[in-house]
């Protein structure tokens, strides 16, 4: 029993166990080397408590992701503009269907950095290995919006956990940006995770304006999450 001046040991084993969470990381030895530095983000559905990370020296900031419940209609919630966008898609004859294309999607990907006149900060080699990771492991999908001639005009990659599906990356083709083709995309992945019972899809893009702009033609819900890291001992500021 725990008494009135006694601390509650529920909590006690909670802080207890702080420094313990993230160990793995911490003691990680290239976490220790000269130009390296490490990101966890505390997103949706882990914990919030970060303080094991600063304790140990790391530094902390505050994210936002965008989260859509999918208990609800989601043709009902989105904006005026998105419904527009999703209809003029279907007048175009635009679809969207799973279909995995990792060399697509690398070419969408450079097609959508040569839009803002910069390049992947990413090589072909790393993208193409964990699109192989996420296909193999059965880790996630992917998901094109094709025209009626079977251009692919956009391309997202969704990851899942056991309660939540995460746009991890999404890429377009310039030429199609008109078509209104992300927004039918999005709209009918959101719709396939609602039917596979996920409560939510993490539509991410909470941290960069131009991002924000179109997820939030979904009015889905703006959510602050954790983000902590740490660079090597050398490592300039």
């Amino acid at each position: 029993m725990v008494g009135s001046g006694s601390p509650d040991m529920r909590f006690l084993g909670r802080e207890m166990r702080l420094n313990d969470c993230p160990e793995f990381v911490i003691d990680f030895p290239e976490c220790h080397t000269p130009r390296v530095l490490f990101k966890v983000s505390y997103n949706c559905g882990m914990t919030s408590d970060v303080r094991g990370f600063t304790r140990n020296g790391w530094d902390a900031k505050v994210y936002y992701t965008y989260m859509l419940p999918t208990d609800r209609d989601v043709s009902e919630h989105i904006s005026k503009n998105a419904r527009r966008s999703i209809r003029k898609a279907q007048k175009l004859g635009v679809t969207a269907t799973e279909h995995f294309d990792a060399e697509t999607y690398w070419e969408l990907t450079k097609n959508t950095f040569a839009k803002q006149n910069s390049q992947p900060p990413f090589s072909k080699k790393h993208l193409m290995n964990m699109l192989d990771a996420i296909r193999e492991k059965n880790l996630g999908e992917m998901w094109v919006a094709k025209t009626p001639s079977g251009e692919v005009a956009a391309a997202e990659v969704i990851v899942c956990d056991s309660k939540t599906a995460h746009r991890w990356s999404a890429a377009s083709a310039e030429e199609h940006l008109n078509t209104g083709a992300a927004s039918l995309l999005l709209s009918e992945v959101v719709t396939h995770f609602a039917e596979r019972h996920y409560p939510s899809v993490n539509l991410m893009a909470g941290n960069m304006a131009r991002l924000s702009a179109f997820i939030a033609t979904f009015n889905p819900d703006l959510v602050p999450y954790y983000g902590v890291e740490r660079s090597g001992p050398d490592t300039p500021s």
